[in-house]
């Protein structure tokens, strides 16, 4: 499952959260679990899927023998 990173305008909070595509596609409102302010924006800084119990953080960038990768 994909997680989705986004940065809150007002704290500047940074944060993740877990959904499905079409689960954020039809979100009406993703709140700041620090602030609760609804003025937040996606980022993309890295790319990140959730699956069972196995988390990848794995970027474009890391050598072909995926070291830096979780």
């Amino acid at each position: 499952m994909p997680v989705y990173a986004f940065k809150c305008k007002n704290c500047e909070y940074k944060f993740e959260k877990e959904m499905t595509i079409s689960q954020k596609e039809e979100a009406e409102i993703i709140s700041c679990p620090e602030c609760k302010s609804d003025n937040i924006f996606q980022i993309f800084d890295r790319v990140g899927f959730v699956g069972g119990s196995q988390t990848s953080s794995c970027s474009g960038s890391c050598p072909a023998d995926k070291s830096c990768c979780n």
